[in-house]
């Protein structure tokens, strides 16, 4: 399949997960190379082959994929003897777009008790829009942890039950020719250009 690329049912998926990633601040290209790898197959795609399924430069997706790494959501990974760089999914990475929430909310919350601070009295209505907006984002920066921490129980109950010592799951279809290494991107800071988007 990998090396047909993404079917035109893919594809479209694939651009709709760029315009939500859009949406919400993140470039295009990001959203769609996170789309190509939650679907490929292998589960580990390189840096060429993202930019062929995508039709983008190899400096455009390397670029989004120094992102999705920094923001935990995928992790770049090596073979023995291959030179490539080879990029999947990370591991409860749905999560982390969670801790961004939370992490956004507690940023959001300190800057507006500050605007309470210095908010004109003179404008009733101008304290109330900020207090509003505090208390809605003081709700989940308190909130979105406990969430985050019902769905951390629920993921090791379902991961423990797939456990093939205890399930007798089969190994998967397309292990990887050598157990890859993978490296820590995580001080990685991409620069957004036009062609990211």
């Amino acid at each position: 399949m990998s090396a047909e690329g993404p079917s035109p049912q893919q594809l479209q998926v694939i651009e709709e997960f760029g315009l939500i990633f859009e949406a919400h601040g993140v470039p295009r290209m990001a959203g769609r190379i996170l789309g190509r790898l939650l679907m490929c197959d292998p589960p580990h795609q390189s840096l060429t082959q993202l930019g062929r399924d995508l039709q983008a430069s190899k400096g455009s997706v390397s670029t989004m994929t120094r992102l999705l790494i920094d923001r935990r959501m995928a992790e770049r990974i090596t073979f023995p003897g291959d030179r490539q760089d080879f990029v999947r999914v990370r591991s409860g990475s749905a999560g982390e777009l969670f801790r961004d929430v939370a992490q956004h909310s507690a940023l959001q919350t300190r800057l507006l008790e500050r605007a309470l601070e210095v908010v004109d009295n003179k404008s009733p209505e101008g304290t109330a829009r900020i207090r509003e907006a505090h208390d809605f984002f003081s709700f989940m920066r308190d909130e979105v942890p406990t969430l985050l921490a019902r769905w951390e129980a629920r993921r090791a109950a379902a991961t423990l039950s797939l456990d093939p010592a205890s399930s007798g799951a089969t190994a998967p279809a397309h292990p990887p020719p050598d157990q890859p290494s993978v490296e820590d991107s995580s001080a990685l800071r991409p620069v957004e250009s036009k062609e990211d988007r």
